[in-house]
């Protein structure tokens, strides 16, 4: 019997080669050239197919690199029985989340040269037991930060042979990627292309929470300390997970952070967070905007790669983000200084494709972003811009009453929906100030027909103009009288609780040398009306300006002006000049054996012919 690869030249050769157990003596003997009969060595066994947990591969002594690479079941980490021990797992978070999906085919692959102390970090990590301190402690002990293993997901468990798999189907991760959680469930993937790509299959694993966002804040940074390195694709996976409190450790180190990352230009760009935690992803998403934006101002104001749209432009075109949402992402981009009503730099002012705010306000027919601009925007923009554009949403609101009414479903809530969002942008225009279109001139016609009807048509579109007008002016009586109520309501809180504490007040109102205090006496409104004056005392104006102010309705054009002005004096004439509450809202009282009827001051009066 000979050798596969041939007898070897030298018996001390073929001595070295060979390595079996001394207590076993096989029985297959091999002749050499010099005479002597020496043991076929054993075959060697195969690895089992199976995944291998932690414990089966007991730590390299004198530093020796392990033989090969292994695998490691997820359900051995999450069930405490592998790496580090299962006594602090009552620190973990609990959560309904703590699932592992295709548990079988899920596997993570470490490098060939990971210590002890990196298994034992990686596993707490997962198990979510441990602390910054134990991370900064397993580090001294020679664990690595950096290091980064891959998730694997098996597409057949047990079939398919693992060199066979396809390498599309691994995650590298570092170790910052398995401390950060999905706090409201909104993105269980990587980020929001990798959770959209994944869900129709499923997500390979959903790690817990960890109990408090401190502890994980702490983490974050204890490993970025350790030599972990923060980068944009880190920034990019907090902030898609609204995870306040990783983005901010991580942004801690000052990383690198994708200019781009404000931009929700198209599906892949923009979450899709499931329905059950739809609003509580978006109010968590918020503060992450404004923790960016600090760290850097440029985001608000940055371009993207064709140079033609900036952050504000983004969420307009998208019907999936809430309005809460909408309107906070607005604030912040004027806060930390988006331009409004800029075409950009020098260099692109003569670009024909560059848009402004207002012009893509025009293009789409949700009114969240005309609302904000009317609110913002300078009056000497609105007093240009408006007449025109609420031409074109008179024009949009004929053409769609012209139309015959459609007999499906689909059509006939688009056609409506087309009409009332035209209605509130008009509304939201004059609402800001913008002037009633004037009247065009007869365009020029060829045949007398034609400027009829077109006269018509015009003579339509202004009366749709007037209706909306007239739909405001009905408004804004009960709108007023809510913000002057709110304005009032301190000076009224602070009146009723001294009119009912000065009849309890002790006071000596004796002889001077009477030591026995005795109570107030007040005649019929006399209270009421000492507290009034007492509370206006404490009176805010600035404070109810400002509450005054929060009507939509701003005071640059000639109405607003009109009913700030009333709103303003009405509150400081019922504060300063009123003997009582009782004065303002008007009421009826007994003088005399008979019933005497107060009618309310009178705020303010519209009338159509000033």
């Amino acid at each position: 019997m000979s050798l596969r690869n041939g007898p070897p030249r030298h018996p001390k050769q073929l001595a070295d080669r060979l390595s079996f157990t001394p207590s076993v003596r096989p029985s297959v003997m091999v002749h050499t050239r010099s005479g002597r009969d020496v043991p076929v060595p054993p075959p060697r066994e195969r690895p089992p197919d199976h995944p291998k947990r932690l414990a089966d591969f007991p730590p390299d002594q004198e530093g020796k690199h392990k033989r090969r690479r292994y695998r490691l079941a997820l359900e051995d980490f999450l069930a405490g029985d592998a790496g580090a021990p299962s006594s602090n797992s009552s620190n973990a978070g609990s959560d309904e989340r703590q699932v592992v999906l295709n548990d079988r085919s899920v596997a993570i692959i470490f490098p060939a040269d990971t210590n002890e102390a990196s298994e034992r970090l990686v596993c707490r990590l997962l198990r979510r037991n441990i602390t910054g301190r134990d991370v900064s402690r397993l580090i001294q002990q020679g664990a690595d930060a950096s290091l980064r293993v891959r998730i694997t997901r098996m597409r057949i468990p047990k079939m398919s042979s693992w060199r066979r798999r396809s390498r599309l189907d691994e995650l590298e991760l570092g170790l910052i990627d398995l401390a950060i959680d999905d706090p409201t469930g909104g993105c269980p993937g990587l980020n929001w292309q990798h959770t959209r790509q994944t869900k129709a299959t499923g997500v390979p694993v959903v790690l817990p929470m960890w109990p408090s966002r401190k502890r994980q804040k702490h983490i974050v940074k204890a490993l970025i300390a350790g030599g972990a390195r923060g980068d944009k694709e880190l920034v990019t996976m907090a902030f898609h997970k609204a995870n306040l409190a990783a983005l901010d450790g991580i942004l801690s180190d000052n990383p690198i952070v994708d200019e781009h990352i404000l931009f929700f230009i198209d599906e892949e760009h923009t979450p899709c967070p499931p329905e059950d935690v739809y609003e509580q992803y978006f109010d968590a998403l918020l503060p992450c905007i404004r923790r960016l934006l600090k760290h850097k101002r440029s985001l608000a104001t940055d371009f993207y790669y064709d140079g033609t749209y900036q952050p504000i432009h983004g969420i307009v075109d998208h019907a999936c983000f809430t309005m809460n949402f909408a309107r906070g992402f607005y604030e912040l981009l004027y806060e930390f200084g988006a331009p409004l009503n800029s075409r950009g730099g020098d260099d692109w002012d003569d670009r024909e494709d560059r848009v402004r705010p207002i012009d893509q306000a025009y293009l789409v027919d949700e009114p969240r972003l005309l609302e904000f601009l009317c609110k913002h925007l300078p009056a000497s923009v609105l007093m240009e811009e408006g007449p025109q554009l609420m031409r074109c949403f008179s024009r949009d609101i004929r053409c769609a009453l012209e139309e015959p009414l459609a007999t499906e479903g689909r059509a006939r809530e688009k056609r409506e929906k087309t009409i009332e969002m035209a209605k509130e942008k008009t509304r939201l225009l004059l609402r800001a100030g913008a002037p009633l279109p004037a009247e065009e001139s007869d365009p020029p016609s060829t045949e007398e027909g034609d400027a009829a009807n077109k006269t018509i048509e015009r003579q339509r579109e202004c009366e749709i103009v007037k209706h909306e007008y007239v739909r405001i002016l009905n408004a804004i009586p009960d709108e007023v009288m809510n913000a002057v109520n709110a304005a009032l309501r301190p000076q009224r809180e602070i009146a009723a609780l001294l009119t009912h504490l000065l009849p309890l007040t002790p006071h000596n109102d004796g002889p001077p040398n009477d030591p026995v205090p005795s109570l107030l006496h007040f005649g019929p409104q006399e209270a009421a009306g000492i507290a009034w004056r007492i509370a206006a005392l404490c009176f805010d104006r600035d404070t109810a300006h400002q509450t005054v102010s929060g009507i939509q309705l701003r005071s640059h054009g000639r109405l607003g002006h009109r009913v700030h002005e009333a709103m303003d004096h009405f509150v400081a004439s019922a504060v300063f000049h009123a003997s009582g509450n009782t004065e303002v809202v008007g009421g009826s009282r007994e003088a005399d054996g008979q019933v005497v009827h107060a009618p309310p001051l009178q705020c303010f009066a519209i009338r159509g012919e000033e």
